[in-house]
Formats: C-alpha cells, structure tokens, sequence
C-alpha cells in the first residue's frame, strides 16, 4: 500500500515537472514616446528574429502590431492585458536634467503551450 502511494505521488511529480517544461515565456515591450504630452506615441517590440516569433497562431502577431494604434498608454495596457500578457516591470525614461519624464516602458510577458506554438 506505501509503496503504491509513493509510486504515485512520484508519478504525479514527474508528469508536472515535464509539463511545466514544456510551456515556453516570451517578452515583449510597449515605448510610450513623449508620455507626458498629448502627442505621445506607442510603439511595441515584440522581436523580429523568426528564431524567436515562433507562433503557429497568425492572431497573435496582429493582435501585437494594433497596440501603435492605440492612443494612450492605460488602453495600451489593458488590450495586452486583455490578450493575455501580464505586465511586469515599467522604467521611466528622463533625458538631460528635467524631472518631466519623456518616455515609458512597460516590459511584458506570456506564458505559450507547446501547441500554441509552430
């Protein structure tokens, strides 16, 4: 009876450890450039390489490239959020020796299944 139990647990231990290796993390970036004017522009970075931009799903890509068209840097956010990056760091950019703050970063990441991937 112990040894079916642990045979179990050992079971349930490896098959969650191949699964969470199998899941891949990608990066991504938004620039809020001018961010304290209204005339602020967004652009995103989500790599170029075709050895790192290995989605199998087209909706993914486009749905990245329409953050520029957003206007302001909270809907920004809240579409990646709402197509399933979190945000997890922000630096603020200054440039000669103002504390007006031009640009904005926001650093992004996602979590991909194997299968949601090429």
């Amino acid at each position: 009876m112990k040894s079916k139990i642990v045979l179990i647990v050992v079971s349930i231990f490896v098959f969650t450890n191949i699964m969470a290796q199998s899941k891949l993390v990608r990066y991504s970036s938004i620039r809020i450039v001018n961010a304290n004017s209204r005339g602020q522009k967004i652009y995103i970075d989500f790599g170029t390489s075709e050895k790192f931009n290995i989605y199998k799903d087209t909706t993914i890509i486009s749905g990245l490239q329409k953050v520029p068209e957003i206007h302001n840097q909270m809907d920004a956010i809240n579409y990646m959020n709402d197509i399933g990056w979190e945000l997890l760091h922000f630096n603020n950019i200054t440039f000669g020796y103002t504390s007006n703050i031009a640009d904005i970063i926001f650093y992004f990441k996602r979590t991909f299944k194997p299968e949601d991937l090429k």
